[in-house]
């Protein structure tokens, strides 16, 4: 069973059908960096994972196959998309001006509540990166950004934002924990939330550019550094070790 997978939540008790639950539940899971690039997907180990039937999990995985979240292989075979230099410098060009679109205007929503919130979400975030837990590092920063683009109030902007994270979610496995040992990240997300609490809309938008801009540079550069120009999910990726199902 794939490591993504394994993390997967058992949601089957959730009142929507069991096939766009586990569709849900894997976009999730690619946005938050559970899973790897390249990383194959099976539907037995879906539908484990999910404690659900075979049935809705082929379902999930042929919705996310036609939407282009997911690949296929001429033989069949299902995985997380491969990443390559040229993907990477366009889905951050095109991160740029959506979230910096999202965060300019939910700046202007922003509520005491939401900024308490933010908080206590980069609180998480500072504890783990110093006790470099980067699967949890990755799965705030997620949550941390998601939380800022919602309060835009653009649900069609944030689809294209969640489109994006969708072919981009999987590199946050390749720059850590590279990138775990500076504290940019950290101090872009410090940025993003002063600017917040100044009700700064082109601060804010500057920040985040600043948080996509290095994220970017660091896999670029592990791209360059591994002397390939893709990351196939196997010749880069470290020795996979038990993980016990995580909540997303």
């Amino acid at each position: 069973m794939g490591g993504g997978v394994r993390k997967l939540k058992d949601s089957s008790t959730r009142p929507e059908s069991l096939g766009l639950q586990a569709r849900n539940e894997v976009k999730r899971a690619i946005m938050s960096g559970r899973f790897r690039p390249g990383e194959k997907i099976t539907i037995r180990a879906l539908a484990a994972a999910l404690n659900i039937s075979i049935t809705p999990a082929r379902e999930a995985l042929a919705n996310l196959v036609a939407e282009g979240v997911l690949d296929v292989s001429g033989s069949g075979t299902i995985s997380i998309p491969s990443l390559n230099e040229a993907r990477v410098q366009e889905l951050a060009k095109l991160r740029e001006s959506l979230e910096a679109l999202a965060a300019r205007e939910a700046c202007r929503n922003l509520s005491d509540r939401d900024l308490e919130h933010l908080e206590r979400l980069h609180g998480r975030l500072v504890k783990a990166h110093a006790d470099r837990n980067y699967s949890e590092v990755i799965g705030v920063n997620w949550e941390f950004h998601f939380a800022l683009y919602r309060r835009a109030k653009m649900p069609l902007l944030l689809k294209m934002i969640e489109a994006c994270w969708l072919q981009a979610g999987s590199y946050l496995n390749i720059i850590y924990p590279a990138y775990g040992q500076i504290s940019d990240g950290i101090q872009n997300h410090r940025a993003i939330l002063d600017a917040a609490e100044r009700r700064k809309p082109n601060e804010i938008a500057a920040a985040v550019i600043r948080d996509i801009e290095l994220a970017a540079q660091s896999l670029l550069a592990q791209l360059s550094h591994a002397g390939q120009h893709r990351f196939d999910g196997i010749s880069l990726r470290p020795r996979r070790v038990s993980v016990r199902r995580a909540r997303i």
